[in-house]
């Protein structure tokens, strides 16, 4: 498993859209599945348990999605997301990781990292 760090700077070089990082879904998993790992949760699909996302405990984050930033500007998040989520003994996450872009941001220049978890 490589790092986050390498998979970062690796979706910062290809993973584009009109100049801007636009990570796949190939990508958000397998940062859901780096995130986990570190944090010692299992990553899941907890749509059926929270439909809505805001209802049980969440982390929200995000980023500039400028090519040139993006790996420095989310690791220090990343971390911080993981520390929390040990904090809180998340035991299952589920992670939203993409571009905005068509949800209220119609530049393209933001990268959502949102995580819902149970305890």
């Amino acid at each position: 498993m490589r790092s986050i760090d390498a998979l970062l700077r690796d979706i910062a070089m290809t993973d584009l859209r009109d100049g801007y990082v636009a990570p796949n879904k190939a990508r958000a998993r397998e940062l859901g599945a780096l995130i986990a790992a570190k944090a010692a949760a299992e990553l899941c699909d907890l749509t059926e348990e929270d439909c809505a996302g805001k209802t049980g405990p969440h982390i929200v984050n995000q980023s500039a999605a400028a090519r040139e930033a993006f790996a420095a500007n989310l690791q220090h998040r990343i971390a911080n997301v993981i520390k929390t989520l040990r904090e809180r003994r998340a035991n299952r996450i589920d992670v939203a990781f993409h571009n905005t872009v068509c949800l209220g941001n119609e530049w393209g220049d933001q990268v959502l990292l949102a995580i819902r978890y149970t305890r």
